[in-house]
């Protein structure tokens, strides 16, 4: 490669802020001629972390002195792919005194290519041999252009040491009496980590960078002798040293063993009369030879010691009495080690001799396992790192190998490295302050989990003392109860009469005829796996409660990756396909498919009728009840709830908290569920009048509650093709006409069931679709409280005072809910406390709804069923807040709104409605295309654009009532029709506006028929700076109105708007066209091509 070569400045900073000059050496300006760049270089050091030379004298980079600079210019592209092996552009080497007066030195580069600098100082560290110290290369500075200067930084660290050795002189063959047969070498430090090496006889034990990364650092080195068991000799003494590892170079530290004391603990002993004796040995491990001597000022008087046999002797008389610590010293050479032995002189002459030993070894030690990890346990365990962990998959210690990572806390110890379904056995060692360990603790066994591989298997669980409630299971093969394949032996008589009909048959029989399959007992509190596994043909008939595979899941249990097919089931309360009841339990990817649950008649009667069955209650397709238990990543697929039930007209059994997934949810959470393909119906047989009625039903859950102060969340569930027959409650709350019923929820938080709200509840990303009709019912044929997404919502006794739905979406199809007209008043009066009919919900009560959405039609026939008090949002709204939310649906009955029929003390904004009205007739506070009444609260930003048709009353385009209330910067578009001659009466914007009415708005209306008396383009009331389209076509009793009024801001006309105006932004943002311009930064929007506003959160 032919290069032409180019000045470039090259300075050398050990600082951390680099701060680049456009000089050379010559302080003469850097200037690339054509076809050439200059690079403008700095090197810095990177700073060393402190805590890796905690125990190091003096700065490591004051101990070094370096010589030598050399510069490389490299390719990007080469030194990439090839390293330092990469043709060289250019390069530099310069001898150098120091860091601090580098000179500079310069070159250039061609132009259009991207290089690396690579930088490498070298010297020495106190003095030792010359090697590399800092090495470091650049960040590729990108293509060059011509005639360009670019700084560039090298950033240079310390290299690492190459090898470090430890001499060992000699290893001796006994301390005491005990044989040595390894000493163990072990490398440490708190940042870079530990290793260690065994060796059995004397040699240099080396250590290099596929050990430990040996970067400049204080390590210390650690020796322990050690038996043939791999057990430390704690009387061998724990010796070694630090060393400081320095850059490039390696190292050797010779390590001298310190002399060991042993006290001859058998002799220690001594009668009430008699005398005290015990030996003291002394050994050095590199052979030396070593005197004995104690330490006299803490001889006792009278005591004697032998320095040549070690033995001491004492008769202590009675005025002796106390505590003595003797202290014995060994020396061999220049070094030497203490041994101290505690005295214990009583007043019977009864002395007690202790010495500093190692603990004693933990006790109790007992294993559990749960979500995959296998915990330990101690008695009166310490809370610090005091314990080594050691395992095998034999009972034997010899086997074990350490599997804590150096010592730990219990409390914080799991062993998660887990295969199949192995039995492990675990010893444990406790270690004291001065590094002592004990011996092993006693073992224990523990098996990751019991398999279950046949039908036998299964009804063992829970059912003997060994295959205990609190156990784990884990399920290795699809079971079919129907298959003789799924059994060990199918004709095996050996678990008794299972399915209770008073013989005992085969166990294939037992739990497939009769009452069928017994739950897993009460209460199971252990893990369960399904290991993805499947159960198939499930059968279950039995009156009574806590039905399902398991009766009822306890505190800690975990079920998980387990799929039901194929379910047969009849019962009573409490009763899910998986479990009749989970309390604080754990449920994780199950999944019922093909399922079909009825239930029997029960005999408890209504607290508010006499002549009404309440039915059954806590009725779900996975799981009857739930108690602060988790569910996440369930499923259920094609699932039929109440399929064949039906009893006599004259019970009027009433069945309640009914769900796809749960019956009743109360606490904890329920995330990333779905339900498709199901069916939750009440029954009525036309010709007999045998009926079944059903209330409080949801295509996920039926009744949400929270009696627990923690937060309750229902978050990114979704129910698919759901099918509701629904009727209504009286069995459970007196309200005759009330089903509190919806396509994933049918209540949430009622006060008027018996579950107390503590906590708060929040609902997230959610959405249903699918069906609800009307089914048997138990008087006055009206069913209300019914919405597509949820029934009835009220927050008022939760903590913060309010329940949060955001970001989900119903897109049912409602169908009419109310036939006899005899019963309008009757039904109105409880639609107006409990709820009336929503696409999304029934009532919302205390409620914040964000980003929600209906698209379902509200389907009623006019002259038949037909859906009452309804809107195509909400039927009924109090004390809530509403933002970012639409309904599309058509609405059809008579009290119809486009988004909500009543509203009380709530805000609504940022919302739409875009369906059509069709009522039959009218109430007193008239359809319309948004809300019918509002009294307190506000309607900000907002507007509808579907046609409003009333047959009987009254009519008007957005708003019907304005009661002590507020409408502002709203809008309606669409055409408002009136068929009813006598009285009737229509208007654009609103029917009648108090309280601060409504102001700043637009009635856009393509036109305004009635058939009777009274029309007006916007409407009558408190109004002010109002618009209406200046085209919009009014005909009253068959005569042109439309120029019937002048045009005025604040009357009943308002002020004349053209299409142009309506599509103009700047139209709306004009302060003086509006008291208060519409804000087009964060609400509304114009899109190209569009003839109106919309709001930029929603789509449109």
């Amino acid at each position: 490669m032919n290069l032409k070569r180019s000045l470039g400045l090259i300075s050398l900073l050990l600082i951390l802020t680099v701060t680049f000059s456009a000089c050379s050496s010559s302080d003469e300006e850097l200037k690339a001629g054509d076809g050439e760049a200059a690079l403008e270089v700095g090197v810095q050091r990177t700073q060393l972390q402190s805590n890796l030379l905690q125990s190091v004298t003096g700065d490591l980079k004051d101990k070094i002195a370096i010589n030598k600079l050399e510069l490389t210019v490299y390719q990007a592209d080469e030194y990439q792919s090839e390293g330092s092996n990469a043709e060289v552009v250019d390069s530099v080497t310069k001898e150098v005194t120091g860091l601090d007066n580098l000179e500079s030195q310069a070159f250039y580069v061609p132009n259009g290519q991207s290089y690396v600098i690579a930088a490498q100082l070298s010297g020495t560290v106190d003095g030792e041999v010359e090697s590399n110290i800092y090495r470091g290369v650049s960040e590729p500075t990108g293509v060059l252009e011509d005639a360009t200067t670019s700084p560039v930084t090298v950033n240079v660290s310390f290299k690492s040491a190459e090898q470090l050795e430890i001499v060992i002189d000699g290893i001796p063959q006994q301390v005491g009496a005990k044989d040595v047969a390894q000493m163990n070498v072990e490398l440490s430090n708190p940042i870079l980590g530990r290793a260690e090496k065994t060796i059995t006889e004397a040699s240099t034990v080396s250590f290099n960078n596929d050990d430990l990364e040996l970067r400049p650092a204080m390590v210390q080195v650690d020796i322990q002798l050690q038996d043939s068991n791999g057990q430390d000799i704690p009387a061998g003494g724990e010796f070694g040293g630090e060393i400081q590892l320095l850059p490039g170079q390696k190292q050797q530290l010779s390590v001298d063993q310190q002399p060991y004391l042993e006290v001859d603990s058998s002799s220690v002993e001594v009668d009430e009369t008699g005398t005290l004796n015990f030996t003291v040995v002394g050994t050095d491990p590199e052979g030396a030879e070593v005197s004995l001597e104690v330490v006299s000022e803490t001889k006792p008087s009278g005591a004697t010691f032998n320095a040549e046999t070690g033995e001491f002797s004492w008769q202590p008389d009675e005025s002796d009495q106390g505590t003595y610590q003797v202290k014995f010293r060994a020396q061999a050479g220049s070094k030497s080690n203490y041994e101290v032995v505690t005295i214990q002189v009583n007043d019977k002459l009864e002395i007690s001799v202790n010495r500093e030993q190692s603990p004693s070894a933990p006790t109790g030690v007992t294993g559990s396992y749960n979500s995959g990890a296998i915990t330990l346990s101690v008695d009166n365990p310490t809370s610090e790192a005091n314990y080594m962990i050691y395992r095998s998959t034999t009972n034997d210690p010899a086997t074990a190998e350490p599997v804590s990572d150096g010592l730990v806390d219990l409390a914080g110890w799991e062993d998660s490295n887990l295969t199949g379904l192995n039995t492990y056995y675990y010893w444990v060692r406790s270690y004291n302050q001065q590094g002592l360990s004990s011996s092993l603790s006693s073992v224990v066994k523990r098996i990751a989990a019991y398999k279950i591989d046949s039908i036998e298997d299964l009804v063992k669980v829970g059912r003997t003392e060994e295959w205990a409630a609190d156990e784990d299971y884990k399920l290795v093969a699809d079971l079919d109860f129907n298959s003789d394949g799924s059994y060990e032996d199918p004709s095996t008589t050996e678990f008794g009469d299972l399915n209770g009909d008073g013989t005992t048959d085969g166990l294939k029989t037992e739990v497939t005829t009769s009452s069928g399959w017994q739950p897993i007992p009460s209460s199971f509190n252990g893990q369960f796996m399904g290991n993805n596994q499947q159960l198939a043909n499930l059968y279950l008939d039995r009156d009574a409660d806590n039905q399902g595979l398991f009766a009822k899941l306890g505190q800690g249990a975990v079920v998980e990756d387990l799929t039901i097919d194929t379910v047969d089931m009849k019962t009573a309360s409490k009763t899910g396909v998986l479990a009749g009841e989970a309390v604080e339990a754990g449920i994780t990817n199950c999944m019922v498919k093909n399922a079909a649950v009825d239930i029997y008649r029960t005999n408890e009667t209504s607290e508010f009728s006499d002549n009404m069955y309440k039915g059954q209650s806590f009725i779900g397709g996975l799981v009857g009840m739930t108690k602060d238990t988790r569910i996440a990543n369930a499923s259920l697929f094609n699932l039929e709830l109440m399929k064949d039930s039906l009893f006599t007209k004259e019970d009027k059994v009433s069945s309640s908290r009914l769900g796809g997934l749960v019956g009743i949810a109360n606490g904890g959470q329920i995330e990333d569920s779905t339900v498709t393909d199901a069916s939750i119906t009440g029954k009525e047989d036309q010709t007999t009048g045998d009926k079944h009625i059903i209330a409080y039903a949801g295509g996920l859950i039926g009744e949400v509650a929270n009696e627990s102060t923690e937060e309750m969340v229902v978050d990114n569930c979704e129910v698919e093709n759901i099918t509701l027959a629904v009727g209504n409650s009286a069995a459970y709350s007196g309200e005759p006409d009330t089903s509190k019923s919806g396509g994933l929820i049918g209540a949430v938080a009622d006060p008027k069931t018996e579950f107390v709200t503590k906590g708060d509840i929040a609902i997230k990303d959610s959405s249903a679709a699918g069906t609800i009709d009307k089914g048997a019912i138990v008087a006055y044929d009206a069913i209300s409280a019914v919405g597509g997404f949820v029934g009835v919502v009220d927050g008022n006794k939760t903590p913060t005072g309010i329940i949060s739905i955001t970001n989900s979406e119903a897109d049912v199809e409602i169908k009419g809910l109310f036939e006899e007209k005899q019963y309008l008043d009757v039904y109105l009066t409880h639609a107006s406390e409990n709820g009336g009919i929503g696409g999304f919900a029934g009532r919302l009560s205390a409620t914040e709804v964000k980003g929600c959405s209906a698209t379902g039609y509200l389907k009623g026939e006019l002259g038949g069923k037909m859906n009452i008090w309804a809107g195509g949002f909400a039927g009924v709204i109090d004390n809530s807040r509403i933002a970012t939310s639409f309904a599309t649906g058509n609405v059809t009955g008579f009290g119809l709104s486009g988004f909500a029929y009543q509203v009380k003390d709530t805000q609504i904004s940022e919302s739409y409605a875009t369906g059509n009205v069709n009522s039959q007739r009218g109430t007193k506070f008239g359809e319309a295309g948004f809300v019918s009444l509002i009294q307190g609260g506000s309607i900000n930003n907002c507007y509808s654009t579907g046609n409003v048709k009333d047959g009987f009353f009254e009519v008007a385009g957005f708003v019907g009532t304005v009661k002590e209330a507020e409408v502002k910067h709203c809008y309606t578009t669409g055409k408002v029709l009136l068929d009813l001659a006598q009285g009737s009466k229509a208007f654009g914007f609103v029917k009648e506006a108090g309280g601060a009415g409504v102001q700043d708005s637009i009635a856009f209306n393509s036109e305004i028929i009635n058939f009777g008396s009274q029309t007006t383009r916007f409407g009558p009331g408190t109004l002010e700076n109002n618009y209406a389209n200046e085209n919009m076509y009014i005909e009253s009793n068959g005569e042109d109105m439309s120029d019937q009024y002048p045009a005025d801001l604040n009357s009943h006309w308002g002020a004349d708007m053209t299409q142009e105006e309506f599509a103009s932004q700047s139209f709306y943002t004009n302060p003086d066209n509006w008291i208060e311009p519409w804000d087009f930064d964060d609400v509304w929007e114009i899109k190209p091509g569009d003839t109106r506003p919309t709001l930029q959160e929603l789509p449109d």
